[in-house]
């Protein structure tokens, strides 16, 4: 018994129990959703996975999880004899076994010290219930059955006759395999075990259409081992066919008792051919549907034919025998093993290269052995990486099941999509990214999904969608989880941050719709207003931000109000060998991921004073109509900065504090060098030195970008990643250690925690850029110095607003008869189609239209995306202006600024930032 109980043995036992849940809990699932059309092939399969579990812990005497397997099992045997309905209610234990189960085997030695009474109980009342039933569902097999099948007192003997010269008749002509099951089993081909399986599928159903029960069971399980050796002829051993031999002559003996097969002991037989099933490999599929055959076009018992218990055939022609995979479980340990051996080896093709890099100039046949050694290096990391790589589907297929059992507790109804079930990860990063992405759905459950009710007055389809999609898209894998619910509405996450202290008041003034839903990731934020056991304790996407970046990932997010919620996760492939930018920094060198770097920008060493400007005291670089603020990474490290003189190009420290700081010219007046004059010039522009260019890295981090300042900018290269040492663990620049070709230690940087310890204020950066390109918009227009052509106008009395007539699509007189409200929204019929109709109040800081007017206008502005319109209550008229737009810090969002028309002050619409706050602003249906 000891060497039963081995570690090896047990470990194995468990791996295929775990296996077997894994296959079962998706079938499950599959068979609830059609429980009113049940596909017995997943029946079966279910059945037989819990009857492996069951019989091997019977074997190795854990008890508790040999009773509630068996109860588990009981209740599969009535569904698939068709007297259980698979619905959601008698499921709901089912899983509830199935997860204390999974408990038992994650603690096997313990297992018998785990209570399942309960489970079973509930399991068991499911029996219960239906045997105190009055009506019983009849049975169905696995193909479809005309009649039901007859009772022992009303069976027909001349249908009985049929059945027998039927399967005499085929018995004959498998007759040399049978002979061969017994004697040569190694020369049985694929086509013969195909030949055998049709023949005991016809036994099968015969026996069970004429309740011949004993003959019945064994044709099933000789069908299904028949199904499998199909596909591994080679493979079957002798006491294998032994087993066949003994249970194909038990089926004989049967016939030749056939009124009385019923009372015939088959214990033996039966058993064997269990126990058979059970060891088969379990990478080989079971069919128990009889393939395409005459069987199908023709009544299942033929007309009478001659008996003949003897006839022969003569020898087939054995085609080619069949090679199934051959596949192996390999230990974790040996493969992290060898991915680590695979780093070193990656490591010193890097050093031989850079040693032999000049002695290879003069010896070409050393450069093709490096090459080859290159390629070779190359190849085995990649295979053993891919050894490493899984399927996300492994991680996937359990949320079908949280999203069951939530939506079923919350009275919801959901559809879950997957996409992308191929797409592989690395083993770490997959078990990294369980415990976010399934917070990430609960949430999507809880908060976003609204009730069927409330979606159905909302105009959605009672049946929320939640997606869940992956692919590979430059280098990265990106995962979104995509819900069609209610949206996160920016202004109440606002409101509750500000009221926790996250943020204070003056800063919320200055954050964009974007920002303020981003703050649902800030520590122990929860807008929840009970804690239950789905969501509610605070410690929700902060911590989900944190463990994707943890894995070197980003995590961005999506929301309208109404529409719903999509969050995009972008991740490397592995964490283990990495692409990397080499950068330098002084006289070190540092490692970027190419996961970061979105593209490199060299400013010349004369344009810095033009492409680089500063708001405040930070620095930003326009790039394309926005601003990057800039960081030197010397800066943040704390590393001597150099420069270069023009005369000798020696590096000397660099005092200077900024890069456009500029030394004032008495400096050096004093000298009593005849020369100072002309090397203080040169001083002043000591920056004309090519080597003094200014290298930048765009690095992003989620919906946000910098510039990164470097010395140097070396080359891509295949990193190694090392673990930080626990002396710097906790700063949050480096996210691990490398080493490089030449043997030098070089940091891995952390785009996140740079931007962090830069204290970077992306916020007011972002309002920058919004505000001059308004004023670049505006100089487009011709603001200033040109005339247009304008529409003057009020929403409130004494109000006066401005819109050049370009900018309007149509204008049209409507009544408040003409609008519909649906929840919180306002809407008008428009072009065949409804539109939302917007008051300014709700999106500027304006006063209330007035609403008691018997009719007033609505102003459709242009638009590339869906249409809306504004409340107009007065048009004043139309003319030709040149005037110059006032704009400053107070002007708020949604206006180009305010200029004197006509005498009055005149409020200037700017169409797509209005534009941009209706869709963000307006409240949800």
């Amino acid at each position: 018994m000891d060497e039963i109980h081995s570690k090896n043995i047990i470990s194995e036992f468990v791996a295929e129990s775990s296996d077997h849940l894994e296959s079962i809990e998706p079938d499950l699932l599959i068979l609830e959703q059609h429980c009113d059309q049940i596909d017995y092939n997943i029946i079966n399969r279910i059945f037989r996975a819990m009857h492996s579990i069951k019989g091997a812990s019977s074997f190795f005497g854990f008890d508790a999880l040999t009773r509630l397997s068996h109860a588990m099992e009981n209740v599969f045997m009535k569904f698939r004899d068709g007297e259980l309905t698979p619905d959601p209610d008698r499921m709901d234990p089912i899983f509830q076994g199935i997860d204390k189960v999974r408990l038992m085997l994650s603690d096997v030695h313990s297992s018998n010290q785990i209570p399942c009474d309960e489970e079973i109980r509930k399991i068991n009342a499911i029996l219960e219930k239906e045997m105190s039933n009055d009506q019983i569902v009849p049975a169905k097999d696995d193909i479809p059955v005309t009649s039901e099948p007859v009772s022992d007192e009303s069976r027909d003997d001349s249908v009985v006759n049929d059945l027998i010269n039927e399967t005499m008749d085929r018995i004959a002509e498998i007759n040399p395999i049978f002979i061969s099951l017994k004697n040569n089993p190694h020369d049985i081909s694929t086509d013969d075990y195909k030949a055998l399986y049709k023949t005991v599928h016809h036994i099968k159903v015969g026996a069970r259409f004429l309740n011949f029960r004993q003959l019945y069971e064994l044709g099933k399980r000789l069908e299904i081992v028949f199904g499998r050796f199909r596909q591994m002829a080679d493979l079957v051993r002798k006491d294998q066919a032994d087993i066949l031999f003994d249970g194909l002559s038990k089926v004989l003996e049967l016939f030749d008792n056939i009124h009385c097969s019923n009372d015939i002991d088959c214990q033996k037989e039966l058993l064997k051919l269990d126990f058979l099933i059970d060891e088969m490999p379990k990478n080989v599929s079971v069919e128990t549907k009889a393939e395409p055959s005459d069987e199908r076009k023709t009544p299942i018992i033929s007309k009478t034919t001659a008996l003949s218990n003897t006839g022969k055939l003569a020898p087939n022609n054995k085609p080619e025998k069949s090679t199934s995979p051959e596949t192996i479980r390999v230990s974790v340990t040996v493969i992290d093993s060898l991915m680590n051996l695979a780093g070193e080896l990656v490591l010193g093709r890097n050093q031989l290269r850079q040693e032999l890099e000049t002695v290879v100039r003069s010896n070409p046949k050393l450069n093709t052995i490096i090459q080859n050694v290159d390629a070779v290096t190359s190849e085995i990391q990649e295979d053993i990486m891919k050894m490493r790589m899984q399927p996300v589907g492994n991680l996937f297929n359990k949320f079908s099941r949280i999203v069951r059992d939530i939506a079923r507790q919350l009275s919801k109804e959901v559809e879950l999509i997957i996409e992308g079930k191929d797409v592989e990860l690395d083993k770490t990063m997959l078990e990294g990214l369980s415990d976010p992405l399934t917070h990430l759905i609960r949430n999507s459950l809880d908060h976003g999904i609204e009730l069927p009710a409330q979606r159905e007055k909302n105009g959605k389809s009672k049946v929320g969608k939640l997606q869940v999609s992956t692919f590979h898209e430059g280098g990265q894998v990106n995962i979104i989880v995509k819900d069609d619910g209610k949206g996160i509405d920016p202004e109440v996450i606002l409101k509750k941050a500000i009221e926790s202290g996250n943020i204070s008041a003056d800063r919320a003034a200055y954050l964009s719709d974007s920002e303020k839903i981003n703050l649902i990731m800030l520590p122990g934020f929860s807008t929840a207003e009970s804690i239950t056991d789905i969501s509610g304790r605070g410690v929700g996407m902060d911590v989900v931000k944190t463990n994707i970046e943890a894995l070197g990932g980003q995590l961005e997010l999506e929301s309208k109000p109404g529409k719903g919620t999509t969050i995009r996760i972008r991740l490397p492939l592995t964490l283990a060998i990495i692409p990397s930018l080499i950068v330098g920094s002084g006289d070190l060198r540092f490692a970027i991921p190419q996961v970061n770097v979105q593209e490199l920008f060299l400013i010349r060493v004369g344009e810095k004073s033009r492409k680089i400007e500063k708001i405040g005291d930070a620095e930003v670089l326009r790039v394309r109509e926005r601003l990057l603020p800039l960081v030197n990474l010397s800066d943040v490290l704390g590393i001597e900065k150099k420069y270069y003189t023009p005369l000798t190009n020696e590096p000397m420290a660099d005092r200077r504090l900024k890069s456009d700081d500029r030394r004032n010219e008495s400096i050096g007046a004093e000298s009593e060098d005849p020369d100072s004059t002309e090397r203080r010039k040169l001083s002043n522009d000591r920056r004309s030195s090519w080597r003094n260019d200014v290298n930048v890295v765009v690095l992003k981090i989620g919906n946000n970008s910098f510039g990164l300042i470097v010395d140097r900018l070396y080359d891509n290269e295949e990193i190694v990643v090392k673990p930080l040492s626990t002396h710097i663990k906790d700063c949050r620049c480096f996210a691990g250690a490398t080493i490089m070709g030449d043997g030098r230690v070089a940091m891995i940087l952390d785009a996140v925690g740079i931007a962090e310890c830069a204290k970077l204020n992306f916020t007011e950066v972002n309002r920058e850029a919004h505000r001059r390109n308004a004023i670049e918009e505006r100089k487009k227009q011709g603001r200033k110095g040109n005339f247009e052509s304008i529409l003057l106008f009020n929403s409130a009395e004494n109000e006066h607003f401005a819109l050049t007539l370009e900018a309007i699509s149509r204008l049209e007189l409507i009544k408040p008869d003409d609008i519909y409200r649906i929840g919180k929204r306002d809407f008008i019929a428009y072009l065949n189609e409804s539109i939302p109709l917007v008051y300014l109040e709700d999106i500027l800081p304006v006063k209330p239209f007035p609403k008691d007017m018997e009719q007033y206008f609505m102003l459709v502005p242009k638009t590339n995306i869906d249409s809306v319109g504004i409340a107009v209550s007065n048009i004043m008229d139309t003319i030709d202006v040149n005037v110059d737009v006032k704009h400053d810090k107070t002007t708020p969002q949604g206006l180009l600024g305010t200029a004197f028309v006509n005498g009055n002050l005149t409020m200037f619409l700017n169409t797509v930032e209005l534009l941009e706050l209706i869709y963000e602003h307006v409240p949800a249906l």
